[in-house]
């Protein structure tokens, strides 16, 4: 990496990684992880029921079958506005992880969601790779803001409203 994209990088507070996109050889992945006092099922049932996504998410047709196409609509001030896709369902493993696929921007990502049981409960890590090129030093910390958001808010007060033990959310 050369000097210039290197202090790029350290000015947008980004990884040496990110910095390299800059230039446009590399795709950069935002790596969030949050743990919730609930049972791995619960969570399960908060980001895989249709009506609980459409709470912390978006309102949108989800299903959690693989290949299924879906509209996403954000509407997030941390991403700046508003932002419309389509995703796709690439992986469903039933209660451990959730990826999906969708071009954004011209630019395909992949988002994925693993579950693992933790002392404290279920911690989530949430793996959103696929954007690169000149922009990803300024996307990344954007990307990491709204997937904090989301965990940290969003998708915290939903799993608290999922009824333990099953996959009805109250």
């Amino acid at each position: 990496m050369g000097q210039r994209t290197r202090g790029l990088a350290a000015r947008a507070g980004v990884s040496p990684e990110v910095g390299e996109a800059i230039g446009g050889a590399a795709m950069s992945t935002v790596e969030v992880r949050r743990a919730y006092p609930r049972p791995v099922e619960d969570v399960w049932a908060a980001i895989t029921v249709p009506e609980a996504v459409a709470r912390w998410l978006a309102p949108t047709g989800f299903k959690a079958e693989v290949g299924h196409r879906f509209p996403v609509r954000l509407d997030h001030a941390a991403a700046g506005g508003q932002l419309a896709f389509e995703a796709q369902v690439t992986e469903v493993e039933p209660p451990r992880a959730l990826a999906l696929a969708a071009n954004v921007g011209g630019q395909a990502h992949t988002v994925r969601f693993e579950l693992e049981p933790v002392a404290e409960g279920t911690a989530v890590t949430v793996r959103h790779g696929g954007f690169g090129g000149m922009f990803a030093a300024f996307l990344e910390p954007t990307i990491r803001r709204v997937w904090d958001t989301i965990l940290n808010e969003r998708l915290a007060s939903v799993i608290e409203e999922v009824e333990r033990g099953g996959d009805e959310v109250a």
